[in-house]
């Protein structure tokens, strides 16, 4: 890895980064999908779902602390050869450009369902788009303050979710510890797709300035959206209740019309524009991510070929977000998508770090 200024990120700034990969849309609808399975005991699951992120964090910062230098497309490249190293270094990127899909096609579904039901959803899509791009070709360090900078407006659009609790009934909480052992299981199997996203630590990990600091900025962004989880949840659970919740297909959104601000009026609207700007940081994140490393893996120059290579992945991650041909498409992309991040988040780390102890691939970077 090179010491390029424009591809560094301080400790703090990947907080942001990780939190801002995890975060897209899909804690929008996360109350409802887990509340379905473990009822009002749903903020238990996410607090058993986080288990696996966490994992994922201490495997990330063993392999790295091993290939401290290495991008993941060398160290996949190292250990498994030029052939089979760049062909999981692809399945990475197809990855990354679903899962940018995936938010993308989010953001358009909620604004063509609340603020432009006439407009094309390629031409909202398309904007989006546009200003991913805009924003990934710039390098990390200005991705790394993007994701800052947006979290505390998104910081502000939850603050603004306390109002409602003027409506909350506590024993919409009652009974506790009710959900059997299984419900809560498949919950927190639910909640763990929630944190999808992880999986970025792969790609910036040598580009932190300050790598002994790592795990514990990693541990930190999971705890901050571990908060953020159980505070959304817990707020609708209050408000609505887990069986009135399910009729909810964007519950947040329903919550966030139950209030008015003075002189705007619609909290909705309010909460949506701080929303779409902070949910636009994934799609940057991966197209970032996706890049670099198809940069790479084609071992060209990274400030030449970078700019490019991000605008050619931005128009497949565009095409990708309008494959689904309805909202519950959507979700099932989403549901396959939270699938899979596990089995990149574990299954890769867990087989790469078995594969350095069992070589002698990994004792030349330690």
């Amino acid at each position: 890895m090179n010491s390029n200024p424009r591809f560094l990120i301080t400790s703090k700034q990947l907080i942001f980064v990780i939190i801002g990969c995890i975060l897209g849309t899909g804690y929008i609808t996360l109350p409802r999908e887990i509340s379905a399975v473990s009822g009002q005991d749903a903020w238990e699951s996410i607090i058993i779902g986080s288990l696996l992120p966490l994992l994922s964090i201490f495997l990330f910062s063993k392999l790295g602390s091993i290939f401290p230098a290495l991008t993941v497309v060398e160290i996949l490249q190292t250990l498994l050869g030029r052939i089979a190293g760049s062909l999981l270094s692809i399945l990475l990127i197809v990855y990354f450009l679903n899962a940018a899909a995936v938010v993308l096609r989010g953001m358009t579904e909620i604004v063509s369902t609340f603020m432009l039901p006439l407009t094309p959803t390629f031409v909202v899509a398309g904007l989006f788009g546009i200003t991913a791009w805009y924003s990934a070709k710039r390098g990390l360090k200005v991705v790394g303050r993007l994701n800052e900078i947006l979290f505390y407006v998104f910081l502000l659009a939850l603050i603004s979710l306390v109002i409602p609790l003027v409506n909350a009934d506590v024993t919409n909480l009652l009974p506790v510890f009710e959900a059997p052992p299984a419900d809560l299981t498949k919950g927190a199997a639910a909640a763990s797709f929630a944190f999808s996203g992880i999986e970025i630590l792969l790609v910036v990990y040598p580009m932190v300035t300050r790598r002994e600091e790592i795990l514990k900025a990693g541990l930190t962004a999971v705890g901050c959206v571990l908060t953020i989880y159980l505070f959304i949840t817990v707020i609708c659970l209050l408000v609505f209740g887990s069986e009135a919740l399910q009729h909810e297909m964007w519950p947040l959104l329903t919550l966030a019309k139950t209030q008015e601000i003075p002189v705007l009026q619609r909290g909705d609207l309010f909460f949506l524009l701080m929303l779409l700007g902070f949910g636009i940081k994934p799609v940057v994140n991966f197209v970032f991510a996706s890049s670099f490393c198809l940069v790479q893996i084609l071992k060209q120059d990274v400030n030449k070929y970078y700019s490019p290579l991000a605008l050619v992945l931005t128009v497949i991650i565009l095409c990708l977000s309008l494959m689904p041909a309805n909202t519950l498409a959507f979700f099932n992309y989403q549901r396959l998508i939270g699938i899979l991040s596990p089995i990149i988040g574990i299954g890769l780390p867990a087989v790469l770090l078995a594969v350095s102890r069992l070589g002698k691939g990994g004792a030349t970077y330690a």
